[in-house]
């Protein structure tokens, strides 16, 4: 029971980490999208 448990905290975190990461690069990619057309005359 305890190593079940222990499965299935290890999934969630990483399923919380794989969303917050997806979350920032996305940001990042609008972010220095958004700076680069600034750029352009």
């Amino acid at each position: 029971m305890k190593k079940l448990l222990t499965i299935l905290i290890l999934m969630v975190s990483c399923l919380i980490l794989w969303g917050v990461g997806k979350l920032y690069i996305a940001y990042n990619m609008s972010h220095y999208a958004g700076y680069y057309v600034q750029q352009l005359p």
